[in-house]
């Protein structure tokens, strides 16, 4: 099951074990990234899987319910008339409402795991502003600092917003320039003030120091994480 296959539920064959087949192996690989604390891109794709699952059960319940009930007996314990709803039973439609009773549970139980370790590495990156920060703060720089490993990777910033999304979001471009290693004299200051002598475009940028406890895989996690908590930090500075 590729992360484009969006359509896998639907898609021929239209077979229980097959379906399941599939389903058990991709969970698989998406649990052994966890496993390795790789995030992304197995995160953003199990939410829309689960969200797409859960709107085709929707829908589903919601055709039977537009379908004519008919009347089938009197409950005289209760005093009410009994129905039956009158929904196609063909054997595709049958399959398709077991795979998703076999799959919600399965791919929620993912995604859960998935927050969970989101939730464990934003908890183990701290945000801290370099230097003053400035009123404009849509570009300046970034140093993502590993103190595991003594690293500092700089990065040039950009805080994109989209006003056309429901509702308006931002994001932030990351475009890495440089990596060095860290001292004692080689302060979060100082290596702003350099990148402000050198880079004259950007006289009096905002900067942010993103630290990370632990040595988490760089483009999975680390930065998708980072990201997300740098907007908000910017956004209530």
């Amino acid at each position: 099951m590729k992360t484009e296959q969006m359509d896998w539920l639907t898609a021929e064959p239209l077979d229980l074990e097959y379906k399941q087949y599939t389903l058990l192996a991709y969970l698989q690989r998406v649990r052994l990234n966890f496993g390795q604390k790789k995030l992304y891109p197995d995160l953003s794709d199990l939410q829309r899987r689960y969200q797409h699952s859960r709107t085709i059960r929707e829908a589903q319940y919601q055709l039977a319910e537009q379908f004519r009930r008919r009347v089938t007996g009197v409950d005289l314990r209760t005093q009410t008339l009994t129905y039956q709803t009158e929904f196609p039973d063909a054997a595709p439609v049958q399959e398709l409402t077991h795979l998703l009773e076999y799959a919600l549970p399965k791919l929620q139980g993912a995604v859960s795991e998935g927050q969970a370790l989101y939730e464990e590495v934003e908890e183990n990156l701290r945000v801290s502003p370099v230097g003053i920060v400035p009123l404009q703060r849509r570009e300046g720089y970034l140093f993502v600092y590993e103190s595991v490993q003594k690293q500092v990777r700089v990065y040039e910033y950009e805080l994109l917003f989209f006003d056309n999304d429901v509702p308006p979001t931002r994001q932030l471009r990351m475009t890495p320039l440089e990596v060095h290693g860290k001292s004692v004299s080689t302060t979060f200051e100082y290596l702003k003030l350099d990148l402000v002598r050198r880079r004259k475009h950007l006289p009096n940028p905002a900067s942010y120091l993103i630290e990370s406890r632990w040595p988490y895989p760089l483009e999975e996690t680390l930065l998708p994480v980072a990201r997300r908590k740098v907007v908000r930090a910017i956004a209530e500075a």
